[in-house]
């Protein structure tokens, strides 16, 4: 039974990974995860330090992964207004995308609006179309570099609980 619960545990944690460029956020289910896995075991293996820590880690990725298109959008030029064009446009790619396409839609729902949503606001305050289209190129790459920042995070989740089970 100790072995089928493992490779279960292990499962979901590489599923949770997986999923996080799905815009799921993954590294919070490797932290849930990870909990009812101490509560089962006792927190033998996976000590509530280690729960506390994953918990920092998960919460770290998302502020990442949140800052990273803003910090993106700011290094290409965009403006305050680009900066929430950005955020609302993509929210609004997000939901869009979901509709059309569950899952993976979501996530490229979010990189078009996010670009959209600034192009289009800075193309609106009269910023040159080649400004506007780096102030949207950086939204989107910022919002790449944060995903993939939060994969590099989740795998540091799952190296830490393993070392922990093995």
């Amino acid at each position: 039974m100790h072995l089928a619960g493992n490779i279960i545990f292990i499962i979901i944690l590489v599923a949770a990974l997986i999923a996080i460029p799905l815009g799921i956020p993954g590294t919070f289910v490797i932290f849930l995860a990870s909990v009812i896995y101490g509560v089962i075991t006792r927190f033998a293996q996976i000590t509530q330090t280690l729960i506390w820590i994953l918990l920092g880690i998960a919460l770290f990725g998302e502020l990442m992964e949140y800052f990273a298109g803003i910090l993106g959008a700011k290094k290409f030029g965009a403006s305050r207004a680009g900066i929430i064009g950005a955020i609302v446009g993509g929210i609004l790619g997000g939901i869009v995308g979901t509709g059309l396409l569950p899952l993976i839609g979501s996530v490229i729902g979010l990189l078009i609006g996010a670009f959209s949503g600034a192009f289009f606001v800075e193309l609106a305050i009269k910023k040159k179309p080649a400004q506007a289209l780096r102030a949207g190129w950086g939204t989107f790459t910022g919002r790449i570099g944060g995903i993939l920042t939060k994969v590099i995070l989740g795998i540091v989740m799952i190296i830490l609980i393993l070392v922990r089970l093995f």
